[in-house]
């Protein structure tokens, strides 16, 4: 389950960030608003919310890395499509030749961060808490962040690019492109995630040849899922399930209510069942 769901959301989640910011450059443009105006002032609210859920609340914050990327994407998003496009690709593979962060903790020095993050976020106070998370976050998430920073980039610059393509305001008229699609990014996707599994849990590959492709799976398995699901969808089951669009609308809302939420029952300021289940 792991290797079909792991980083996949994540993956899909930059790709549609991209296709938001689209979104509202062409509705900009419909009201006569400056777009570039209009997204630097949106980006800079959600790297101020970003910042105090990531400081404040929850460290495995999401909301300040998608600013970041969408400030480094604003000069960027009136490019041509097939530039935007390649640029995408040059962003996601360009970790494989440059080492973006720091190396982080493994061994013996990542068990020693381990049952230091389970005794003070399951046993402590808030204050204690969050002075813990204030050093945590310093000398392991931000160069977390910086380390996935190309590539959630890229995949923003490959949601814009979707977008003005029309594959996803008018999915049926591009089915035969989904259709291929969903068989490569499945088929090849899948091969490579299954033998990722296969040689974690054996000690051996099974594959030998699709060991070093430097393909990344959750990409590949994300444009399949993206894929279906849009070959799936139609006017009669969209009807079916107007609710998500509301859903949808609430991103925001919902994630950071969580976030609040899971703290009460799993820091030390609330039930404290942190590293407990």
């Amino acid at each position: 389950a792991a290797g079909a769901l792991e980083f996949k959301a994540l993956t899909i989640f930059s790709f549609l960030f991209g296709v938001g910011i689209a979104i509202q450059v062409e509705r900009a443009k419909s009201r006569n608003v400056n777009a570039s105006h209009f997204l630097l002032r949106r980006f800079a609210w959600l790297f101020v919310l970003g910042t105090t859920h990531l400081f404040l609340v929850w460290n495995g914050d999401i909301l300040t890395l998608y600013a970041i990327c969408g400030l480094l994407l604003l000069p960027l998003v009136r490019l041509p499509s097939p530039i935007l496009f390649l640029m995408g690709a040059a962003l996601i593979t360009l970790p494989e030749f440059i080492s973006f962060g720091s190396r982080l903790p493994s061994g013996q020095a990542a068990m020693a961060v381990i049952a230091q993050t389970r005794e003070v976020y399951g046993n402590q106070g808030f204050l204690a808490i969050l002075k813990f998370r204030w050093h945590e976050s310093w000398s392991l998430i931000v160069p977390l962040l910086i380390m996935v920073l190309p590539r959630t980039t890229g995949l923003m610059c490959w949601g814009v690019a979707a977008w003005r393509s029309g594959v996803l305001r008018a999915p049926e008229r591009h089915r035969g492109k989904l259709a291929v699609a969903l068989a490569i990014g499945g088929a090849i996707g899948g091969a490579i995630a299954a033998n990722e599994v296969w040689a974690a849990s054996s000690g051996r590959t099974h594959w030998p040849a699709l060991q070093n492709t430097h393909l990344d799976a959750s990409i590949l398995l994300a444009l399949a899922y993206v894929s279906g699901f849009l070959l799936w969808l139609n006017p009669r089951r969209t009807s079916r399930v107007p609710g998500l669009a509301a859903i949808g609308q609430m991103a925001l809302t919902n994630y950071l209510i969580q976030s609040i939420v899971l703290g009460c029952i799993f820091y030390g300021y609330g039930l404290g069942l942190f590293g407990r289940i």
